[in-house]
């Protein structure tokens, strides 16, 4: 249902893409706890954390984290830079006290070999 979803809808060449967040894409698929959450968003990373994921209560927060993380001078050809605005060094280290305070700890980072303002990390929770 469109107006359930707390995202616009989105256009790209003609196609007519709807969003929902994570707690919405949970219920919809009967989730109740998420193990494993994976994303490669694009610099929409930014959003995911910040009103979804360092919101969710304890009990949802997922075990291991997956994700690609965009940062300020991500090619333009794959990331707007208006969602990479701010996000700098100061913001990635932000980030992670917040996702430490939380219980997550860092194994493994990748930078990416094309655009090295693009990391590949993941993080299990204690």
């Amino acid at each position: 249902n469109k107006e359930e979803s707390r995202y616009t809808e989105g256009q790209s060449a003609g196609r007519v893409y709807e969003f929902y967040g994570l707690k919405e894409i949970m219920a919809k698929l009967g989730h109740e706890r998420l193990t494993m959450l994976k994303f490669d968003i694009e610099g929409f990373e930014w959003d995911l954390f910040e009103n979804e994921i360092l919101t969710l209560e304890s009990a949802l927060l997922p075990s291991v984290l997956v994700f690609e993380l965009h940062t300020l001078g991500a090619n333009r050809r794959f990331v707007a830079p208006k969602l990479v605005e701010g996000r700098d060094g100061r913001a990635v280290n932000e980030l992670f006290v917040k996702l430490w305070h939380l219980g997550y700890r860092t194994v493994s980072k990748s930078v990416n070999g094309g655009d090295r303002f693009c990391a590949d990390f993941v993080l299990i929770r204690n």
